[in-house]
């Protein structure tokens, strides 16, 4: 399963559940009906783009997709780059600093203080997948024929 697939499914369940996305950023960059999720750290001059941003009702999940766990957890040969999953924590730090206060307003029309943020794992179910679990991530795990199969809470 590719990475776009794992996103367009995950976009397709919200939907299902009536969820609201704010943003979706899809693999290779280009938007498909939806507004770019981008969030600016303006300390470190850095642009984030979670793959989705989406609310049901009190809770914004910050979504990012890969094919595999494993892909989430593991960051690239350069050893600047974060893994997704640091990325998310790093988000979310900010977030809780009120760093994004301003642009969620006026952006997506969020007021922050409206909402529990939830950090968020988008990956189709492996036959080999690492054992990870962390308490501060939800995980939408997809089966084979691309549908959400199980949802493992935090």
């Amino acid at each position: 399963m590719t990475e776009y697939k794992v996103w367009s499914a995950i976009i397709n369940w919200i939907i299902q559940n009536e969820g609201h996305v704010f943003g979706a950023c899809p693999p290779g960059g280009s938007v498909y009906g939806y507004s770019r999720c981008c969030l600016v750290d303006v300390d470190l001059n850095k642009r984030d783009e979670p793959d989705i941003m989406f609310a049901i009702e009190h809770t914004i999940f910050l979504v990012e997709c890969k094919p595999r766990l494993s892909g989430l957890l593991s960051t690239s040969l350069k050893p600047s780059e974060e893994s997704d999953v640091d990325k998310l924590l790093r988000i979310c730090d900010n977030w809780m600093s009120g760093k994004y206060r301003e642009q969620l307003r006026a952006n997506f029309q969020i007021n922050q203080d409206d909402y529990r943020l939830q950090p968020t794992l988008g990956y189709a179910q492996g036959a080999r997948e690492p054992k990870w679990w962390d308490a501060r991530f939800l995980r939408l795990v997809l089966s084979s024929d691309g549908q959400v199969h199980k949802i493992i809470e935090p």
